[in-house]
């Protein structure tokens, strides 16, 4: 029986490459695999859980203690939670935090032996784990985009730091054994950023849990009521969560039936402008906080239309599981998303893309760019107000084949 060892450098219950671990531990483990995971979490995080029916052994690097006493380091700038970004990490921290995630590799190792290690995200914990792993345990990188946002970022800092980092991070995940990306423009990006093999790097989509995001059918619910429009995800600026806000604020007098439900949280300045926003809206904003998965489920269920209006993003979960709940979807047109998607998806009516504004500093959309990007969301929203999807059998298997069923099997076969 194989052992699995999954790293992630964050929180395992949070964001979306948590969600990914986190599946594909249930998936791994419905198929008796043995497993492990190590993963930084708070010391105020009481209750971290894996959802599986056989023991995960549990290795926590903790942060805000004696000896790591400072927040569990984010993959983005902003995260859900009290985090540290890796632009503010000085020598003292970083040290600090190799040498906690040294000690959980070694004595996961030691003590669970695994054949076969997965990593989250192209990035430091990634790349310290091959430096130290041997060469008869092959390791497996998964790209979230996250990580390519940060390497393009700290590449151009000028500090010492970042250069040893950067070239730290490049030179060991181009050792890696394989690694999956979600999408060809996010194989290329992998290619051009860390000069890394083409033939090492395969595409494996993302999934979504079957079990708590399905849909019942009931295709016309509440077109003549009140349209429920939903947004799931950080409340931050790089997900466009302002915009959102400001375009249903455009809509006719005669589409202003709706309220909007928001599912996430924030930290900082940018969730206090979200939530001043959302206190000088013309229509009714439900501010949700985090929910749990099942929550969310039962959430599209009752809802009609999901937005993702960001900026930046790897390869959005929450797309496919509203998808998979019976809701339509506008969402940017991201680089890879319709790629991903499919040609029957993206015909089928279920999702309105609305072009990006031109983007600067990687997330960052250009002010003059905003107003037309705002106007077409609304347009787009209104668009699904009243259309009808027509879910034939055809359209049922191309989002049924987007599970963690099939994501998990896939990666199976380079076992």
């Amino acid at each position: 029986m194989k052992k699995i060892l999954n790293i992630i450098a964050q929180k395992p219950n949070s964001t979306g490459s948590g969600i990914y671990l986190q599946s594909l531990v249930k998936e791994a483990d419905k198929k008796d695999y043995k497993q492990a995971v190590i993963a930084g979490i708070s010391k105020y995080d009481t209750k971290v859980s894996f959802d599986s029916v056989n023991k995960v052994d549990f290795y926590p690097v903790i942060f805000e203690t004696e000896n790591m006493p400072f927040p569990v380091i984010g993959m983005s700038d902003v995260m859900p939670y009290n985090s540290t970004k890796y632009r503010d990490l000085s020598k003292e921290k970083l040290s600090k935090w190799k040498e906690g995630f040294s000690k959980a590799l070694k004595k996961s190792i030691e003590e669970f032996k695994p054949d076969i290690i997965i990593c989250h995200h192209l990035w430091l914990l990634t790349a310290l784990t091959k430096d130290l792993v041997l060469n008869n345990i092959p390791v497996i990188g998964f790209c979230h985009g996250t990580d390519l946002r940060q390497m393009k970022s700290l590449s151009k800092k000028s500090k010492n730091i970042f250069k040893e980092t950067i070239n730290y991070i490049k030179y060991n995940c181009r050792n890696l054994d394989l690694i999956i990306a979600s999408h060809s423009n996010e194989k290329n990006e992998i290619i051009k950023y860390y000069g890394i093999d083409k033939n090492k790097i395969v595409l494996g989509g993302s999934g979504y849990n079957s079990d708590v995001f399905y849909n019942n059918y009931e295709k016309n619910k509440n077109l003549n009521d009140l349209t429920k429009i939903v947004y799931a995800g950080k409340l931050s600026f790089s997900k466009g969560v302002p915009s959102l806000i400001n375009s249903l604020n455009l809509l006719k007098e005669k589409n202003k039936n709706f309220e909007l439900f928001l599912a996430g949280s924030g930290t900082g300045e940018e969730l206090d402008y979200i939530l001043n926003l959302c206190k000088k809206s013309k229509f009714k904003i439900h501010i949700l906080g985090p929910i749990p998965q099942s929550d969310l489920g039962n959430l599209f269920r009752k809802s009609n239309i999901l937005v993702l209006p960001s900026f930046y993003e790897g390869m959005p979960l929450v797309l496919i599981e509203a998808m998979a709940c019976g809701i339509k979807i506008v969402s940017s047109d991201l680089p890879g998303l319709k790629e991903w998607m499919g040609k029957t998806i993206n015909n089928s009516g279920i999702i309105n893309y609305v072009p990006l504004p031109r983007i600067e500093n990687i997330d960052v959309p250009l002010d003059e760019d905003l107003p037309e990007f705002e106007k077409k969301l609304g347009e787009n929203i209104e668009n699904h107000f009243n259309k009808l999807i027509t879910y034939d059998k055809k359209l049922k298997k191309s989002i049924e084949n987007k599970s963690w069923r099939g994501a998990f099997e896939d990666l199976e076969k380079y076992f």
